[in-house]
């Protein structure tokens, strides 16, 4: 070949690989288009692209546009079975080798009582304690609170929460009238009931704070869900139910039958009723079970009032077999602790006297009131706590004690002074705090006119002082410019808050618990105190108190947590004594209930 043709022969080729890709791309599209062509596209009884599951698996003409998963298995009876996975695959092999001897033998075996050495391995072989966790019952913003019921305060908990005791799955069938069938199930736990109270335990003679159910409440609610399935379809298949593996071995409208892999255990379910645990019959007032085509629904109740104590736990009073699981158990652990402050009162012979410490730390013993004849203060002195009618109602004598406070309740300050002298010649008012010393206040003008005035200045209020005739002055007792009769509130530290009010025969002090510092509630808590010539009372319809045989003392407690202890001389119908404590804690008491689960 001349050098000419060669030339020509290699342009033409270097011309053909240069256009190689757009000759493809022309040619793809061609392609493409023809194939389309010859393609009819079907658009008679179309409704939607996503497969649906025929409800009662009957394809009617209509049907079988849209139930594409059950209608296209009648139409293709040739269609190959759904292939196993690897699970799924030793689930069938695990089920075919289900093991008999001691679990069959109850006299060998009892698969719902444990042995108390090892209290997780009791409802099943399982050779090792499994690991505990426990989950407090609150939520994010709601803690359990005395009195609250506990299904106010935690959610349904999800497979998300218990990933193995609520272990969700997937069953997967073949049968001969529908083909291959498959869905998703989930489980969840709810708790339906009780509270914690706070009182006498007839059966341990003691006073303490319990986790009650009443007779018949609700404890548990167990939900066992299917996606789009029915029961029926998938007997003989295996499911997770509380922990354990269990075959669905026989379901009808009004029965179902689980038989456990790992313990064992036959469980029979009937719908509206009872169930049954190995041949024991449970009954519908202790196992309630309803059950639909797609849903089984168990609820655990009381059989009889339990109180359970600091330390007990629901398995000390229902057994494993009415829990239908070993895997899940509810315990109390008593109250949250923390710093507390303390008020007392007593009575010292004829007096009642007050004692508390302020929101600074300083004590004061209060002068509350004397007995025979009552009055407040005591035979020498009074003690004041309201303000008078106006500036020149001079309600404060010499040697009388009298309350200031800085304004406020809510973070207040309270001190306890006492008017010790006037002196009209030198213009001086002689103070002494009970707690710290004794100091001088100068005032102008003279004594008994408007103009006697001076200025009691106590952590930075100014407390107007007018001064009157017998060495008397009247005060602006909470330093808010005037002199209205205002009552002034002991706060204690910690916000701990007694308002006073009397009439000739009693005072009454009103313990008060700001409702900003209450969780479930913004209303001030409050409980009543009477003093009199009887002693210290606290009116049952304010709070109810337990007698503590051991103690010989009345006890109560509110709800956020205030302890109140009246002793000596106590009478019981009456809930009086001769001196009561306050307890009051910083912060609110709440419930210790742990859900503790084995996984």
């Amino acid at each position: 070949m001349d050098e000419k043709k060669r030339g020509k022969l290699l342009a033409l080729l270097s011309s053909f690989l240069l256009l190689s890709p757009w000759f493809l791309f022309t040619l793809l599209i061609t392609g493409t288009i023809l194939l389309l062509s010859g393609c009819e596209y079907r658009t008679q009884g179309y409704i939607d692209s996503v497969p649906q599951i025929c409800g009662d698996g009957l394809c009617t003409r209509e049907e079988r546009t849209s139930c594409t998963v059950d209608c296209s298995n009648q139409v293709n009876s040739d269609q190959k079975p759904v292939e196993l996975n690897w699970i799924e695959q030793k689930q069938i092999e695990r089920r075919e080798g289900i093991p008999t001897g001691a679990e069959d033998d109850p006299e060998k075996y009892d698969p719902v009582t444990p042995d108390p050495s090892t209290p997780t391995t009791g409802y099943g072989p399982i050779e090792q304690p499994l690991p505990e966790i426990g989950f407090l019952v609150a939520s994010r913003y709601n803690l359990l609170s005395i009195g609250e019921n506990m299904s106010a305060v935690m959610g349904t908990l999800t497979g998300a929460s218990l990933r193995e005791i609520l272990q969700g799955g997937r069953l997967q069938t073949v049968t001969e009238a529908f083909g291959p069938k498959a869905t998703f199930y989930e489980q969840h736990i709810r708790l339906r009931s009780g509270w914690v109270g706070f009182g006498f335990d007839e059966e341990s003679e003691t006073i303490s704070s319990y986790l009650e159910y009443l007779e018949g409440d609700p404890i548990l609610e167990y939900v066992l869900v299917m996606n789009c399935g029915i029961l029926k379809f998938f007997e003989g298949e295996i499911i997770h139910f509380l922990g354990h593996d269990y075959v669905l071995a026989h379901v009808s409208n009004a029965t179902m039958t689980l038989e456990g892999l790992t313990t064992g255990d036959s469980i029979l379910l009937r719908n509206g009723h009872s169930a049954m645990v190995n041949g024991e019959e449970i009954p519908t007032n202790v196992l309630n079970v309803t059950f639909d085509y797609d849903k089984i629904t168990v609820i655990v109740s009381a059989p009889e009032d339990i109180k359970m104590l600091p330390g007990q736990s629901l398995t000390d009073f229902l057994r494993r077999r009415v829990m239908l699981t070993n895997r899940i158990d509810l315990s109390y652990e008593g109250l949250t602790s923390g710093p507390a402050s303390t008020i007392y009162v007593k009575r010292m012979g004829d007096d009642y006297k007050l004692f508390f410490q302020n929101n600074l730390g300083t004590n004061y013993s209060v002068p509350i009131s004397r007995k025979n004849p009552f009055r407040s203060g005591n035979n020498e002195y009074g003690f004041i706590y309201q303000e008078g009618n106006g500036w020149n109602d001079y309600n404060i004598g010499k040697k009388d004690y009298f309350l200031i406070n800085n304004r406020r309740e809510d973070g207040g300050i309270t001190t306890l002074l006492r008017l010790v002298d006037v002196e009209p010649e030198n213009n001086l008012i002689q103070f002494q705090d009970p707690a710290l010393e004794t100091f001088q206040v100068y005032f102008g003008g003279t004594a008994g006119f408007q103009n006697a005035t001076g200025d009691l200045m106590v952590y930075g209020v100014n407390h107007k002082v007018y001064v009157g005739p017998n060495k008397t002055i009247s005060v602006d007792l909470n330093g808010d410019g005037a002199i209205n009769r205002a009552s002034i509130p002991i706060v204690s530290i910690g916000n701990s808050v007694v308002r006073l009010s009397e009439t000739s025969d009693n005072i009454t002090l009103r313990h008060v618990t700001l409702g900003r510092f209450r969780e479930n509630s913004r209303s001030d808590l409050e409980t009543r105190i009477v003093i009199d010539n009887g002693g210290i009372r606290v009116p049952e319809d304010s709070l109810g108190m337990d007698y503590d045989t051991k103690a010989k003392a009345l006890v109560g407690m509110t709800d956020y947590g205030t302890l109140f202890v009246l002793q000596k001389d106590v009478e019981i119908e009456m809930q009086r004594g001769q001196e009561l404590v306050i307890n009051q804690p910083l912060s609110q008491r709440f419930a210790n209930v742990i859900l503790k689960a084995y996984e």
